[in-house]
């Protein structure tokens, strides 16, 4: 059930695609708010991530989320919260409501109406949980990807129209735009409506058993101290949401968008790897900026390759880090605060000018900020980098404990196994099992007593292991991992 795709999987990946593609369709009506001389409050930009922590709180209240505890069974834990179904439904309809409403009255109307515009904007915010909530929630694999793959067509629809719509008249691009955008968002409610009826259809969801809150805390203030550095070096840092996003050549764009597919696929095989190779890469830039500053000259190849590596991080933080949030989070009333906590980081990117009053003005003040940054930086990425190793733990140390938790720790295996045993969607208890079939090569027998679990329990773990890595015996099972 976890390998197929399913109409709930397939909905919710809908949903989110449309949220992403209205988000940056956002950005793109903004600028011509700006050529026919509209200006809009600042505080309208944060005023969408209000809208998104809102969201985060009262999407458990109306809509499933993934619970704690519940009847666990193969890795799989119940993601039902007993909510009817026309409460989920309900909350959505009267979020779609004002989006439907409002911009049927025309831009001119949502432009020039403080409330409406308040109305509006924390409303659409409040789509950014929901959508990725569901989108989790459905279950199946390959979640980054996915995730990176809604981000970057949002990011190319916004690129890809641009050029038609400078050609045309500026009024009427804005009033086109407008609509598209109550579309876009019109169809993740429905499509987000129609997850959650096939969710209610889907009894169980694999999920960690418990929640790895220090890694979820070093992903999340390692995206906050990397928005920090965007802030404080203003320098178009995102080119493919900046306003100068048409003016790169398409080469640039095309492959930026191709490189953050190819982190967030490759993260999906093994996401130790990818933090092994991807964090390091990220300090090394750095490193590099406060150079960029000193030397590099604007419109210089230096600064645009900057830019693209600044965007590649950019989005692959953003989608790998929420995935990698989600697959660590064992569930609970925070399930929605989770799914949206990088993107909430990105408030930080937006607190320039509270930056720039603090700090004073000179290049000094700059470059030492961002040596500091990147020196937290380096401080809260080396345990992700270099996970701690599982310790042995010995009778004689801690005397009261129990015999499974000392026999399974007992048996250390290299860090690479473990992501194997995370690609083939091992739970928890059949890891156990299968580190001691590695580790010491135990059968049936002795593994049953060593975890005192029935031998029946255990004959059941092994057969399910060899079925998720097609083998049929210890031995082949034991010559997979050969030179590993």
């Amino acid at each position: 059930m976890d390998k197929k795709l399913n109409i709930a999987q397939i909905a919710s990946f809908l949903a989110l695609f449309c949220v992403f593609a209205g988000y940056y369709l956002t950005l793109t009506l903004r600028e011509f708010l700006f050529l026919v001389s509209i200006s809009q409050p600042i505080w309208n930009y944060p005023l969408g991530f209000i809208g998104a922590a809102i969201g985060a709180l009262l999407c458990p209240l109306f809509l499933p989320f993934r619970k704690k505890g519940g009847l666990v069974k193969d890795g799989l834990l119940s993601a039902k919260t007993g909510k009817p179904l026309f409460v989920g439904i309900g909350f959505i309809l009267l979020l779609t409501l004002p989006q439907i409403i409002i911009r049927s009255m025309g831009v001119e109307f949502w432009a020039g109406s403080s409330a409406a515009l308040v109305i509006l904007t924390i409303s659409t915010g409040i789509f950014y949980p929901l959508s990725h909530g569901v989108f989790f929630l459905s279950g199946g694999r390959y979640k980054g990807f996915l995730l990176a793959v809604a981000i970057i067509g949002g990011v190319l629809i916004r690129y890809c129209t641009m050029p038609i719509l400078e050609t045309s008249e500026p009024a009427v691009v804005m009033n086109v735009l407008f609509g598209v955008i109550k579309w876009l968002l019109t169809a993740a409610a429905l499509f987000s409506a129609i997850c959650i009826i096939f969710l209610n259809k889907k009894e169980t969801l694999r999920v960690p058993e418990k929640t790895n809150t220090p890694l979820i805390i070093r992903l999340i203030g390692l995206a906050v101290l990397f928005n920090i550095i965007n802030s404080t070096v203003e320098m178009s840092l995102f080119p493919l949401r900046a306003g100068n996003a048409a003016k790169l050549e398409g080469f640039f764009i095309y492959a930026t968008a191709a490189a953050v597919l190819l982190c967030a696929f490759f993260a999906e095989k093994s996401i130790s790897g990818f933090f092994r190779i991807f964090i390091p890469s990220v300090i090394v830039l750095f490193i590099l900026l406060p150079f960029m500053v000193l030397f590099g000259e604007i419109n210089s190849p230096l600064i645009t390759v900057m830019n693209i590596l600044m965007a590649i991080f950019h989005f692959t933080v953003w989608a790998v880090f929420t995935a990698a949030i989600m697959k660590s989070y064992a569930g609970g009333f925070g399930f929605y605060l989770a799914t949206a906590s990088i993107y909430l980081t990105m408030f930080v990117s937006y607190l320039s000018p509270i930056i720039k009053r603090i700090l004073p003005d000179t290049m000094e003040a700059t470059i030492g900020v961002m040596l500091v940054t990147a020196a937290a930086f380096v401080l809260l990425a080396i345990r992700i980098v270099y996970p701690k190793p599982i310790q042995q733990i010995t009778n004689h140390e801690r005397p009261m404990q129990n015999a499974t938790q000392t026999a399974t720790q007992n048996a250390t295996l290299p860090a690479a196994y473990e992501d194997i045993f995370e690609e083939h969607r091992l739970s928890n208890r059949e890891k156990e099992v299968a580190r001691l079939l590695l580790h010491e090569g135990l059968g049936k027998n002795e593994i049953s007593s060593r975890l005192c679990v029935a031998p029946g329990t255990i004959k059941t773990h092994i057969i399910n292991i060899y079925k998720k890595f097609s083998v049929n015996s210890q031995r082949e099972f034991m010559a997979l991992f050969v030179n590993k």
